[in-house]
C-alpha cells in the first residue's frame, strides 16, 4: 500500500507537471489566447472585439522592434518597444500563467497632457540585460527612446526577465500603451498588436473581423500552439503510460489484500465466530475490521503520498519534460484536489478489498468454525 500509493504521488506530479508546463509553454509563447500582429501598413485598431463571438477581453498595443534607446550621452541603441493597454491585457490574461501583475506605477492612469516630458516621465519595465554600452539602470532612473519618430522620457518602475509572447529579444522594454496617446507625438502611434482572450470557436468570427483590416496581419492561437504541443505523441504516452501504470498498481493492491485476508481467513473466521456467540453484532464485526485496519491504511498511505511527492520534486529535472512542452525546463507542480482525488480513489479501492476480504472470510457457518481445535 505505501509504494502504490508512492507510485500515485510520484504519477500525479509528473504528468500533472507535463500538462501545466505544455499551458505554461503555449502562453509564453502567444501570450494571450490569441495574437494579431499587423505586418503591413494599416492598423488592427479598426477592428472591434466586442463584435466578435467567444472573445471576452482584448488589449490593443503598438510594437516597435528596433526603437532608439537612450540611457547615456550619445548612445544610439536598439531596443525592443512594447506598449501595451495594461489594464486590457491583465483582463486578457487573468488567472493564467500570462498574468502580468503590472506595478502599480505602471497601470497607473496617464496625465491629461505632457506625457513623456522630463516632468511627466512614462513609466516603463525593462529586461535584465540592455544594449551594449547602457548605463546600470535602477528603479526610479530616466531613460530615453523614440516612438512614432519622437524622443520620449521614461523611468524604470521595475526590471524583469521576461514578458510572455514577445519571443527573447536581447532587450525590450514594456510601457502603457495609454500614455503613449497623450504623448505630444508627431504623428499618432497606430495599433499594431491585438491581445485576445477568447475560445478555439472564435477563431473563424475572428479571421472574418480581420478582413476589415487594411494590410496584411498574422494571427497566432495559443490554441493551435498547445494542440501541437499535446500531438507530441511520446509526450501523450507519457501521460497514457501513467495513468495506466496507476490502473494496474491499484488492481494489483486489491488482489494483493483481498489474498491476504483470504489466506487468514481460517483464523478471522473462528475469532469472529467466537464474538458472535459473545453478542457481537453484524455492525460491530465491520467496525472491529474498520479499527484493525484503519492505522495500517493511514500509516501506509500518507508516507507513501509524501514519498512520491518527494521522489518527483527531487527526480523531475533530470526526466527531460522540457522536449515535450516545448520549454527549456519545466517546473514541477502539484495539483493537490487532483491528488487527493487519487488518494481517495486509492482508499476506496482498498476499503472495497477489506470488504471483499473480510466476506469471503466469514462465508464460513458458525458451527464448523467452532468445531475447529486448536492445532
Amino acid at each position: 500500500l505505501l509504494l502504490t500509493a508512492a507510485f500515485v504521488a510520484f504519477a500525479s506530479v509528473i504528468v500533472t507537471s507535463l500538462d501545466r508546463g505544455q499551458l505554461v509553454a503555449s502562453f509564453q509563447s502567444v501570450g494571450a489566447d490569441y495574437r494579431v500582429e499587423q505586418t503591413g501598413t494599416g492598423s488592427v485598431g479598426v477592428v472591434d472585439p466586442a463584435t466578435i463571438d467567444g472573445v471576452e477581453a482584448a488589449a490593443f498595443g503598438y510594437v516597435d522592434p528596433l526603437a532608439d534607446f537612450t540611457s547615456v550621452p550619445n548612445q544610439r541603441s536598439a531596443i525592443y518597444l512594447d506598449a501595451i493597454d495594461a489594464a486590457g491585457y491583465a483582463a486578457v490574461t487573468s488567472g493564467t500563467p500570462a498574468e502580468p501583475h503590472w506595478p502599480a506605477a505602471f497601470a497607473a492612469d496617464p496625465p491629461s497632457a505632457g506625457a513623456g516630458t522630463d516632468a511627466q516621465p512614462i513609466p516603463a519595465i525593462l529586461s535584465g540585460s540592455l544594449p551594449t554600452g547602457s548605463a546600470d539602470l535602477h528603479n526610479g532612473d530616466t531613460f530615453s527612446m523614440e516612438v512614432a519618430d519622437q524622443p520620449l522620457t521614461f523611468w524604470v518602475v521595475e526590471r524583469r526577465a521576461s514578458m510572455p509572447g514577445i519571443g527573447q529579444p536581447a532587450a525590450f522594454a514594456l510601457v502603457p500603451y495609454a500614455w503613449l496617446e497623450h504623448a505630444d507625438l508627431s504623428r499618432r502611434a497606430y495599433a499594431t498588436d491585438l491581445w485576445l482572450r477568447g475560445s478555439a470557436e472564435a477563431a473563424t468570427p475572428l479571421a472574418e473581423a480581420l478582413t476589415q483590416v487594411a494590410g496584411p496581419t498574422r494571427v497566432t492561437s495559443r490554441h493551435d500552439v498547445i494542440a501541437v504541443l499535446r500531438d507530441v505523441p511520446f509526450g501523450a504516452a507519457i501521460s497514457s503510460g501513467f495513468g495506466l501504470a496507476v490502473i494496474v498498481a491499484e488492481i494489483y493492491l486489491a488482489l494483493t489484500v483481498v489474498g491476504a485476508l483470504v489466506l487468514s481467513s481460517a483464523r478471522r473466521t473462528r475469532d469472529l465466530a467466537y464474538l458472535r456467540t459473545l453478542g457481537v453484532t453484524g455492525g460491530q464485526a465491520l467496525a472491529l475490521t474498520v479499527a484493525e485496519h484503519a492505522p495500517a491504511v493511514l500509516l501506509s498511505v500518507v508516507p507513501g503520498v509524501l514519498l512520491g511527492i518527494g521522489v518527483a520534486l527531487l527526480l523531475e529535472p533530470s526526466l527531460g519534460l522540457g522536449t515535450f512542452v516545448g520549454a527549456g525546463n519545466v517546473p514541477p507542480f502539484i495539483d493537490w484536489p487532483t491528488l487527493a482525488l487519487l488518494t481517495g480513489v486509492l482508499l476506496a479501492v482498498v476499503a472495497v478489498a477489506i470488504l471483499l476480504g473480510t466476506w469471503l472470510s466469514r462465508r464460513a457457518r458458525l458451527v464448523n468454525a467452532l468445531r475447529v481445535g486448536e492445532d
